[in-house]
């Protein structure tokens, strides 16, 4: 993991050390998650937010991870268990899993799933991340701690709503 100030040279040496480790015969995947990623300036080759395989550099494979990628991919795993938790305490449609997918923090959490999913996979012998400048890094680096905080005010919400639902519905006497 490459972090530090923008312009401190966290590209060039992740793309140095990804090249180094392929050239010894790893298979390198290198993560870009800067807003503003340069890997393919760097390569002369469009990355963009799919896997591909760097040219003329065996064993070496890199992804420019985007905002919309990361959203898109929270929405794929998580967006109907959301639907269908909301929907069963209050009438709301599909759009409620866009709603959500905007809440502060989710994409940025959600980052951190996909690079830890990439390691579980075992596919790549090394993965060398190339982040984003260090006020997005710390504060991404945050995101479990306030996250899990986060999860445990939602879950007491949503246990107060269901039984409030629940009085509501019973037939009065």
């Amino acid at each position: 993991m490459f972090g530090g100030k923008g312009g401190v040279g966290k590209t060039t040496c992740a793309c140095a050390t990804a090249s180094r480790l392929s050239e010894e015969g790893f298979k390198t995947l290198l993560i870009s998650s800067d807003p503003t990623p340069s890997l393919s300036d760097v390569f002369t080759k469009h990355i963009g937010n799919m896997i591909v395989q760097v040219r003329n550099i065996d064993n070496l494979f890199a992804v420019e991870i985007d905002r919309e990628t990361v959203v898109h991919r929270w929405k794929s795993k998580f967006g109907e268990e959301v639907y269908r938790v909301v929907s069963s305490l209050l009438p709301v449609d599909r759009g409620v899993i866009d709603y959500v997918a905007e809440a502060p923090g989710i994409d940025e959490e959600f980052l951190l799933d996909y690079i830890l999913a990439l390691f579980e996979e075992r596919i790549y012998d090394k993965i060398v991340w190339d982040t984003a400048p260090a006020g997005h890094t710390l504060r991404l680096l945050q995101y479990p701690e306030i996250f899990t905080s986060h999860l445990d005010v939602v879950g007491k919400t949503y246990y107060r709503i269901a039984s409030g639902y629940q009085r509501l519905k019973r037939p009065s006497t």
